[in-house]
């Protein structure tokens, strides 16, 4: 029978190397670092918990003085351990559990990537799109005829708006320029006079 303290390194062992698989991207992030350090980060996020689990355990450890509390320490770490190979996404499966009731058939949650995940969510939209896409096909011939005909009715409202700011327009250059060909005309005769003196 092992001591409480092997079962609790072996447990902490299994848990930090678990941490490690997951915490590690996956060798695409090697041909894209975008994608690696999302990967990284995702890792990180999965494994948090553990880790902070974790590092309780490593604390009441340091803390313990009888061997009843260090088997109790041991066996938590022996279940933390169990939780984690259960759960973690991508964990190492290659650790006998302590937690299987007899008939009991151990589980595991499969490998998750981001690369994955946009992969499966591309997917659900494409097939929500096609399969709507053939319902609101009817709606959008009524929809498309109402825009038609707002739009049209928005272009002439703006067509009459144009037509009208240009009028406007017009009407104050024409004094405008009257009154620069008049400045002109001033300035020149003025210069003819200097020049005549």
């Amino acid at each position: 029978m092992s001591t409480a303290t092997e079962r609790y390194e072996a447990a902490t062992k299994y848990i930090g190397r678990a941490i490690a698989t997951v915490e590690r991207p996956p060798l695409s992030g090697a041909l894209f670092p975008p994608l690696a350090a999302i990967e990284a980060y995702a890792g990180s996020a999965k494994t948090q918990t553990a880790r902070n689990d974790l590092a309780r355990i490593e604390a009441r450890w340091l803390r313990a003085t009888t061997e009843e509390d260090r088997a109790r320490i041991a066996r938590d770490a022996e279940l933390l351990a169990d939780r984690v190979q259960e759960s973690l996404p991508g964990a190492p499966q290659d650790r006998a559990r302590t937690n299987l009731y007899k008939g009991e058939v151990p589980t595991a949650t499969p490998t998750t990537s981001y690369a994955q995940e946009v992969g499966h969510q591309a997917e659900e939209v494409w097939h929500w799109a096609k399969d709507t896409a053939a319902g609101v096909g009817h709606g959008v011939q009524q929809v498309g005829k109402w825009l038609l005909v707002g739009g049209g009715l928005l272009l002439a409202i703006k067509a009459v708006d144009l037509i009208r700011t240009r009028q406007q327009r017009d009407a104050r250059r024409v004094p405008t320029r009257r009154l620069l060909n008049a400045s002109l005309v001033r300035a020149a005769e003025r210069a003819e006079r200097r020049a005549g003196r």
